[in-house]
């Protein structure tokens, strides 16, 4: 989300926007929200949007005086081939070939493009799969870094 982030004086700042391109899924995340009771401040600052990633709107404007255009955070859970569950459910197994990742890597790279282009100047975007293909994780990443021209740059994850 763009903004600020947390406080860390039990307030809120800033801005999460929360979006799924499938109705279904808001729908589940709206009603996680409810029964979990979350308080109104919090509430507050929670946009669930429904659209597609990769055309996913740029703000109208910036978030907090002083901060440029773009989002300070973005996480890009796309679309993958589920290949990274079959041990938890094998009924992914079945369903899954070679060729999804090859068919899905294209929607991935959209999706992740637009992430990079929503991002503000320094804003830091997470790109993650439920994947272990190499081709719906590594080679986004390495075909996002390419596409970006250096604009962005890989950071190494935290090792804590």
């Amino acid at each position: 989300g763009g903004g600020g982030g947390g406080s860390g004086g039990g307030g809120c700042a800033g801005l999460v926007v929360a979006n799924d391109a499938h109705p279904k899924r808001v729908a589940a995340l709206e009603a996680a929200l409810a029964r979990h009771g979350r308080c109104a401040e919090e509430r507050a600052v929670l946009l669930v949007t429904c659209h597609r990633g990769e055309a996913l709107p740029s703000p109208a404007r910036p978030f907090l005086a002083g901060q440029g255009e773009g989002f300070d955070r973005v996480l890009a859970d796309v679309p993958c081939s589920g290949d990274g569950t079959i041990r938890k459910d094998p009924s992914v197994l079945p369903r899954w070939s070679p060729s999804v990742s090859n068919q899905i890597h294209a929607t991935q790279l959209e999706i992740g493009w637009r992430a990079v282009q929503l991002l503000r100047v320094g804003g830091v975007l997470a790109y993650s799969t439920c994947s272990l293909n190499p081709v719906e994780d590594e080679a986004v990443v390495a075909a996002l870094l390419r596409r970006a021209g250096g604009a962005v740059e890989l950071e190494e994850w935290p090792a804590e």
